[in-house]
Parts: C-alpha cells; structure tokens; sequence
C-alpha cells in the first residue's frame, strides 16, 4: 500500500471514530434527559449537562476533521494540524464548563438536600454508559495506533472521563437506592458531583495544556534534541557547518528540520546521501520524528 493511501485510510478512520462519538453521544442525550426529569438529581442533571455541552464539542471537533480531510493541502500544508489541537481546545473548555455547572448545582444541593425520585433509570442509563464510553475510548485508541492525532487524543481521555463520571453516578445513585431512609445518603448524591467536578477538571487541564502547547509549536523536550545533536556529531565528516536545529511536536509525533552547509561544492546528488544518511541516524533514535535536513549557504 503506497504512503498516501495509508495516509487517506487512516484519515477515514479517525474520522469514523469521530463520527460514531457524534452519533452516541447525541442519542444518549434523550434517555439521559428523561432519567433527569423524573430523578430529580443534581448528579443527573450535571450529567445531563456534561453530555449536551460534550456533543456540541465533538461534533465541532468532527466537522473540523471533515474540513481538514477535504481542505486543499497544496494551499495548507502546515496550518491544518493547528485545527486538530483548536478542536482538542474545545472539548477541554468543554469539560471545564461542565465543572462550573456541576459545582454551582452540588453547593446548592449540600445546603438544601432533596431526596430522589425514581433513581432506578438513572442507575440503569449510566451504568450503560460506563460500557459505552469505556468501549469508545478503546475503539477511539485503536484508530489513534494507526496515526497520531490531537484530535483523538482529546476523544480518548474525554471518553474515559466520562465513563469514571457514569461510574460516580452509578455509585451515587446505588447508595439513594440502598439506603432511602437515611439521612446521609441524601448527601452521596451532590457529594459525587463534587468528585466528579475535581476528576473532570484534572482531565481538561491536561488536554488543555498539552493542545496549547502544541498549537504554540512547542519544541521538544532537550534530552531529545540532545539525542538528536548527538547523532549529528556523529556525523560530522559528512558536511562543514552546523547552523540550527530547531523542533515542534504535535500529539506523539515530532517535527526536526537541521541547518548545515557543505564544505565546496558537492553534486546534489552526494548531498542528498549525506543527508539520508544522517535523517537515517536520527530516526533510529526518534522513530516518531519527521525530519528536514536543510542545506544553506553558510559555512563556517
């Protein structure tokens, strides 16, 4: 199979991932709408919000796949990446969101518990949902072996954040269930809403910080590009002047470009060994890396 072509199916498949969240997380909402009204659960509603806010983010993050698949890459050879890491922005603002509302609704709930009405469907609809969402983070993390993308990076800890949220409603909801008569139980239901506000913002801080940087082209980490300086030290009988090393990452993958210039005047033809020859060195050391070996005219 030829590079483009891998390059075309494994576009297909993160966009079929994409799509498939799209598509359960907009028809859980209605299932999950009904269990709020008749629950009358802060934790549900807070679910319910989560998954509203979430589907708008995924749904942006599809249509900015579609875009980016059907984009004319002679125009747009490098700014589309930038896209991916914009969408992986929008669900961690997503996720923050979701914590605000939860946090507001908990606090009032603490103040003033009320007890649950007809918690047996909201039990049933999250614990369906611990499946589902665990299920979509492992078929969205098989899509993403195939090609790095900040986009499904996003996808997968957003699908194992929710299927940890379903879990602390499960166990919210089961405590109501078991214990109606208590006093404390009343409690289990805004307290797991607090759980999951500190775990969902953990998570959007991590893809939150992980999209900027990488939108902001930061570069890798130095024991990295001393792996890298080293390999062209190595090689240093194959040009005359070393003039920058300069990197970026985007989700797993890296980016290299080196400046070098070569002593006289060497047919293209030995420049181009030389450089294969050190692009080979560097990617036994980073086999994740896109390297750019750059002749110029400087010397010295």
């Amino acid at each position: 199979m030829s590079k483009l072509s891998s390059i075309a199916l494994s576009s297909a498949d993160k966009q079929r991932a994409v799509l498939l969240a799209v598509i359960t997380t907009g028809v859980s909402l209605i299932p999950t709408a009904y269990a709020t009204l008749i629950s009358n659960s802060v934790v549900l509603i807070g679910a319910f919000l989560r998954c509203f806010v979430e589907f708008g983010a995924i749904f942006i993050s599809w249509i900015i796949m579609r875009q980016m698949s059907r984009a004319d890459r002679s125009r747009f050879q490098y700014g589309l990446g930038k896209l991916e890491q914009a969408a992986s922005i929008v669900v961690g603002f997503a996720m923050l969101l979701t914590c605000l509302i939860l946090t507001a609704l908990a606090i009032m709930r603490l103040y003033s518990p009320v007890p649950l009405q007809n918690p047996l469907p909201g039990l049933i609809l999250a614990a369906l949902s611990v499946a589902g969402n665990s299920f979509l983070a492992a078929y969205t993390r098989f899509a993403s072996k195939k090609e790095s993308s900040a986009v499904l990076e996003a996808q997968i800890r957003l699908f194992q954040a929710k299927a940890f949220a379903c879990l602390i409603v499960c166990v919210s909801l089961g405590l109501e269930i078991v214990f109606p008569d208590s006093a404390w139980a009343s409690y289990s239901d805004p307290a797991g809403s607090l759980i999951l506000v500190i775990f969902l913002a953990s998570c959007a801080m991590r893809i939150l910080s992980a999209s900027i940087s990488d939108l902001l082209d930061r570069s890798i980490e130095e024991a990295l590009q001393l792996k890298v300086l080293k390999v062209i030290v190595q090689h240093d009988l194959l040009y005359s002047g070393f003039h920058g090393l300069r990197t970026r990452r985007s989700g797993k993958r890296f980016f290299i470009e080196v400046f070098l210039s070569f002593a006289g005047d060497p047919p293209l033809s030995s420049v181009l060994d030389r450089i294969e020859k050190m692009k080979g060195g560097i990617l036994e050391v980073l086999s994740d890396a896109e390297v750019s070996i750059v002749p110029t005219h400087r010397d010295g």
